[in-house]
């Protein structure tokens, strides 16, 4: 494992206290020399710690960290948490201008080798996932999908309105693939969205896609 490496955008997040962030910030580097979230819930306790392991990838995990307020997210690779990094912030930056009623969480630190480890602290976003809000219509399975789909589908309109297509489709891949239909989008009390995890790169050390490096340029550029 190569020598860790801290990325720092904590200025994105202004308005969280620098030792809520530190705290997070040593739970995010034990997840990183670890590899285990059976060995971060041992150190900080369950009752802390609420965890989220992928069921492809148990070594893949998210854990909500209930005391700062903040995740912790062991991803696939490097590469994946650094352009999360990238996308998610500028997202943020981009939307909080909009009046689309869609935001982003922020990621204000990534540690990594550069190649095989990326642990990220994000922020949590408000309210709950589409999935989880919707669960009172769970005795309906097809009127379920109808109305995740129709949520998602706005997300969509919204953002093409506001990113542009092209932007908008290539940075935000991750709303509908497999069985996690609009669990990556989150819905408070206002109706308000809130993206995590975007984008989806499939493909352990694969690289980074053109159309996501090129869509990634036209937003920071705003275009």
């Amino acid at each position: 494992m190569k020598k860790m490496e801290i990325i720092d955008k904590s200025h994105v997040l202004l308005d969280v206290d620098a030792g809520v962030l530190t705290e997070a910030m040593e739970i995010a580097e034990l997840a990183y020399a670890t590899g285990s979230v059976v060995a971060v819930r041992r150190q900080y306790g369950d009752d802390r710690l609420t965890a989220h392991v992928s069921r492809y990838n148990p070594n893949l995990f998210v854990v909500r960290d209930n005391v700062t307020g903040l995740v912790i997210k062991y991803h696939p690779s490097a590469v994946d948490a650094v352009v999360q990094q990238q996308v998610m912030n500028g997202l943020y930056q981009r939307l909080s201008q909009s009046a689309e009623g869609v935001s982003a969480v922020r990621h204000p630190i990534v540690i990594t080798d550069g190649h095989e480890r990326g642990v990220s602290v994000i922020e949590m976003a408000p309210g709950e996932s589409l999935r989880y809000a919707l669960r009172d219509f769970q005795t309906d399975y097809t009127e379920t999908m109808r109305t995740l789909h129709a949520h998602v589908d706005t997300v969509e309109t919204r953002l093409d309105q506001e990113l542009g297509r092209y932007v908008s489709r290539t940075l935000v891949n991750d709303l509908r693939k497999g069985n996690n239909l609009g669990g990556n989008v989150f819905i408070d009390r206002d109706g308000n969205y809130t993206l995590i995890d975007q984008p989806c790169l499939r493909g352990k050390g694969r690289g980074v896609h053109p159309f996501v490096k090129s869509a990634l340029k036209l937003l920071e550029l705003g275009s």
